[in-house]
This record gives structure tokens, C-alpha cells and sequence, in this order.
């Protein structure tokens, strides 16, 4: 019996860092055929609008008329306008940065929490999950094209996932900083929530949502003296929250467009569409979505098994147990809040690319739960290695999914080449017909994709107004040929 132990402990060793190399890999892939997909992205619908404005206003004055005649999401304006600052082409490396960001965010959250826990190779476990929810996050996402490679729509719905990342590793790791560092965290936590909330108020409640959840947590603790600069990041994060939530409000952009929709007559209202527009979602997403879900909480269940160390002691698995109650009621809270600007603004389910962030919660509060239900089975049936190496065989199986999804993104890769061929086909008529001295431009029109409107043979036609804004001329024409 002691021999058959013996050999399941080197099996176990020897395999385990076999299947640490492979299964990153099996996410980065996919994923890095995401990021490249990026590069193809190009000016669409209200990105010539934004761009027009910056372009024909300036900066500042650009702002001022954005915020007082087109949107109250000010920050979305600030976004575009510096990615055209840095040229028409910056626009192409948005999305790839992005995605590259919220990789790295992660893999440092992560990796700074299976050190707290002493767990054996934290950083290629980090890269594997940090990797895995990247790769759900782009893959389930409700509208892809809409909220990753579009900009107008990846300002609002796609940027705000690695920055709220960072806001809570930021919060959460700061115990007893320098003076120094102290004062940035400070002034650097106030400006990024005041910017991000100023992107989109369905961001906005959620951010709100979280960080008032934290504070409620932290003060509820013990010890409270111990966490005084993580409860002043949060009253400084709530504040920046507060105060562009307030901007948006009072934005004359933001009451012109409310006079045109049906408000929430009351709170109760807003709570009951929120309520049932979360479970909706909830419900519907994982039963349609119910192989890639079942996946992700596979692989989250099995990671936690094989590499997460024993609890502790009983005072911890209570404590596992907790998490295990509280992570779906916080993801529904969560996804509540997401709703509810659009259940006071229009009395409504959210559209596709606002459920972007909802759809990373549910992600997000998936890989939870796996995790702590995988860690819980770790600490029961951690003395028997034979089950052990049986679950390690099918987290490397589990892990193998994402690689089934490569034909079609390699194929998705190929669209977005051909589209942004005949976009660069459309400026390239564009520019000449410029330099030729024509104000009145007439070019080959584009298809719609993922409901996002081209421009059409009608001059007045919105999309066309800004074109010809971004361009600098009187008109544009969009023809088929």
C-alpha cells in the first residue's frame, strides 16, 4: 500500500508541471488570435461622430459642446479624443491594448492572492486563469463586435473591465504605504473612478455598487484601524464615482434624452425591472450558453483541486462556506445595478453590448464558485492522490476547449481583414477626391455589421453627417457599386 502511495506521489509530480505549461497555452492561443483580430478595427457610426467633434471643435471646446449637445458620458469623448490625438491609427491598437490589459491586471490579482495562500507555482496557475477568463469574457461576450473591436462601444462596456480589476487590486493591497505613495493611491483611485464612471452610467451603478459593498464590508470587520488607508481609497473612489454620476445627470445632452423616453416613476419601480431584468439574463445566459459555462466551472472546480492547498483549520472552511453562499448573491446584486440605469431610463432590458458587463460578472462569480467548491473538495479528499491525478487528467481535458474555437475565430479574423480592406478602400476614395478639391464626396457604401450603421446615399443621414464632419468636407454620399 505505502509502494502504491509512493508512485502515485511521483506520478503526480511529474505530471503536474507538464499540464501547468500546456494549459495556458491552450487559452493564449485563442486568445492572442483575439488580440490580433483587434488590429482590423477602424472608424465606425458614432467614432466619426466623436472624432468630427474633437476635430472641428478642439479639445476642450469639443468637450463642451459633446457634453451639452450629444452625450453625458464625457469620459467616452476624453477616450476617443485622445486616441485621435495620438493619430487616425490609434484606433487600430485600442482593443488589442485592452484585451492586453485586462490579462495583466488579472494575472497580478490573482497571483498577489495564491501568494497570501502559500499555493505551490502561483504565477503559472495566475496565467492559466487569468488567461481562462480573459478568454470566456471575449468568447460569451452578448455582442462581440459592439463591445471589443468597436471603440464607441468598447469606451463603455469592454475598457471599464480591466480598470475596475485594477481599482480593486489597488485597494485591496494597500495596507501601510509611504507618505509618497499614500498621496498618489489617493489622488490616482479619485481620478480613475471619476473618469471611468464618467463613461457610462450602467458602469457608473456598478462601480458604485462595488465599492459601497466594500466599504460596508470593511467596517463590518474587526480590526478596523489596521484598514484605514483601504477605507479612505474607497470614500476617495466613492466620491470620484459620485461626482461624475452627478456630471452625467445634470448633462442638458442627458435631458434632452430623457424628455424623449419613459422614466421609472419610482425607486420600487426601478428595483423590480432590475430584479427581473438580472434573473432574466442570469437564466437565460446559462442555459443558452449552458457547454462553455459548464466548462468554465469545471476547470475552475479542478484547478482549485489540484493546486490549491488544504483550509487551514475549521475556522477557514467555515469561512469557504460563506463564499460559497455569498459569490451568487453578490453576482446578482452586481448585475442588478448594471440594469438599473436602464430600467430608470427607459423602463427596459439592457441592450446587448450594456449586458458586457453584466456578462463578466456572471464569468466572474462562475470561476468563484468553482473555485471555492473545488477548494472545499481539495481540503476533504486531499489524502487521496489516485483522485487527484484523476481530476488532473480532466483538468487538462477541460482545458482543451478552447482550442475546439479556433476554426471560427481564425475565420472571424478573416472577415474583419476583408472589411477593414474595403474600409481602407472607402478613405483611400475619400482622400482623393479631397485632394482634388471636392467638398461633395461620393463613395462605395459599406454593409452593416453587428448593428452598427455604414454611411448611406442620403447626405443628411447621421452617420454621413459625422463623416463628412471627421473628414472635413461638406457631404458625403455612399453609393453601392
Amino acid at each position: 500500500m505505502t509502494a502504491e502511495l509512493e508512485r502515485g506521489k511521483t506520478m503526480w509530480e511529474k505530471i503536474t508541471p507538464v499540464i501547468l505549461i500546456i494549459s495556458p497555452l491552450t487559452f493564449f492561443i485563442p486568445n492572442a488570435i483575439y488580440f490580433i483580430q483587434g488590429f482590423f478595427s477602424r472608424h465606425r457610426a458614432d467614432d466619426f461622430c466623436f472624432s468630427g467633434i474633437l476635430k472641428e471643435n478642439g479639445f476642450f471646446p469639443g468637450l463642451l459642446t459633446f457634453y451639452s449637445t450629444t452625450s453625458n458620458r464625457f469620459s467616452a469623448y476624453i477616450f476617443s479624443a485622445i486616441s485621435e490625438l495620438l493619430g487616425q491609427k490609434a484606433i487600430r491598437f485600442i482593443s488589442p491594448l485592452v484585451i492586453m490589459f485586462l490579462g495583466l491586471i488579472l494575472f497580478l490579482t490573482i497571483t498577489r492572492s495564491l501568494d497570501a495562500l502559500s499555493v505551490k507555482r502561483p504565477r503559472i496557475i495566475s496565467l492559466f486563469l487569468s488567461q481562462a477568463i480573459v478568454f470566456f469574457t471575449i468568447y460569451l461576450a452578448p455582442n462581440r463586435h459592439q463591445s471589443v473591436y468597436w471603440r464607441s462601444g468598447l469606451s463603455h462596456y469592454f475598457l471599464p473591465l480591466p480598470i475596475i480589476c485594477w481599482l480593486l487590486y489597488e485597494v485591496l493591497s494597500s495596507e501601510n504605504p509611504s507618505k509618497s505613495k499614500k498621496l498618489i493611491q489617493m489622488i490616482s483611485v479619485f481620478l480613475v473612478t471619476f473618469f471611468t464612471a464618467g463613461l457610462s452610467e450602467s458602469y457608473a451603478a456598478l462601480q458604485m455598487c462595488v465599492l459601497g459593498l466594500m466599504l460596508i464590508w470593511l467596517l463590518a470587520g474587526r480590526d478596523i484601524h489596521t484598514k484605514k488607508n483601504r477605507i479612505l481609497l474607497i470614500i476617495l473612489s466613492l466620491a470620484g464615482t459620485l461626482i461624475a454620476m452627478a456630471v452625467m445627470i445634470f448633462s442638458p445632452g442627458n435631458v434632452l434624452r430623457l424628455d424623449t423616453l419613459q422614466q421609472a416613476p419610482d425607486v420600487f419601480t426601478i428595483v423590480r425591472i432590475s430584479f427581473q431584468s438580472a434573473f432574466n439574463f442570469m437564466v437565460l445566459t446559462v442555459r443558452g450558453l449552458w457547454l462553455p459555462f459548464s466548462i468554465l466551472f469545471a476547470i475552475s472546480i479542478l484547478t482549485a483541486f489540484c493546486f490549491l492547498p488544504m483550509a487551514k483549520d475549521s475556522e477557514w472552511i467555515k469561512k469557504l462556506y460563506y463564499f460559497l453562499l455569498i459569490g451568487p448573491i453578490l453576482s446578482f446584486l452586481f448585475i442588478m445595478a448594471v440594469c438599473a440605469p436602464t430600467a430608470y431610463g427607459m423602463m427596459a432590458f439592457p441592450e446587448k453590448r450594456v449586458l458586457m458587463l453584466a456578462q463578466f460578472i456572471l464569468i466572474f462569480g462562475v470561476c468563484f464558485e468553482g473555485i471555492i467548491l473545488g477548494w472545499l473538495m481539495g481540503t476533504f479528499l486531499n489524502q487521496y492522490d489516485l483522485i487527484k491525478i484523476v481530476g488532473l487528467v480532466l483538468f487538462l481535458i477541460a482545458a482543451f476547449y478552447p482550442v475546439t474555437t479556433i476554426a471560427a475565430r481564425i475565420s472571424e479574423v478573416q472577415f474583419y481583414r476583408d472589411r477593414a480592406g474595403l474600409w481602407d478602400q472607402q478613405y483611400n476614395e475619400i482622400e482623393e477626391q479631397i485632394s482634388m478639391g471636392s467638398s461633395a464626396i461620393t463613395v462605395t457604401a459599406l454593409d452593416s455589421h453587428a448593428e452598427i450603421a455604414e454611411m448611406r446615399a442620403e447626405t443628411n443621414f447621421w452617420v454621413n453627417y459625422c463623416a463628412a464632419q471627421f473628414y472635413g468636407v461638406d457631404t458625403i454620399t455612399a453609393v453601392e457599386k
